[in-house]
């Protein structure tokens, strides 16, 4: 993922949008636009979300994923539950973590 990306997705995670987030990029690297920005520029800019709380996701397929005969079902169960607003992680890992509570079984297979 590219700083640009990381950046955006930093400012949804956090709620900065607009003129907020001009802002920002004003007060830490004196340009307000992300395009007019060097590389150097953009590091700066992470840098500072992440100082304001923006936590990156893990990498794919560093979690927990579920495997098994009945994986597939699981997750699609899961989801299911996450778009109907019961759950409130659509991770397999909350997914995994949800089984192993109700269940008392480690995995899913």
């Amino acid at each position: 993922m590219t700083a640009h990306a990381i950046i955006h997705v930093g400012l949804k995670q956090l709620g900065i949008a607009g003129e907020d987030a001009r802002d920002l990029y004003e007060r830490v690297t004196g340009s307000r636009s992300l395009r007019a920005m060097s590389p150097q520029q953009h590091q700066v800019v992470v840098d500072e979300l992440h100082r304001l709380g923006f936590k990156r996701g893990l990498k794919t397929g560093s979690a927990k994923r579920a495997s098994g005969p009945f994986a597939g079902k699981l997750q699609a169960l899961w989801i299911a539950a996450y778009n109907l607003g019961v759950v409130k992680t659509s991770t397999d890992e909350a997914m995994m973590a949800f089984v192993t509570r109700q269940t008392g079984l480690a995995h899913a297979r």
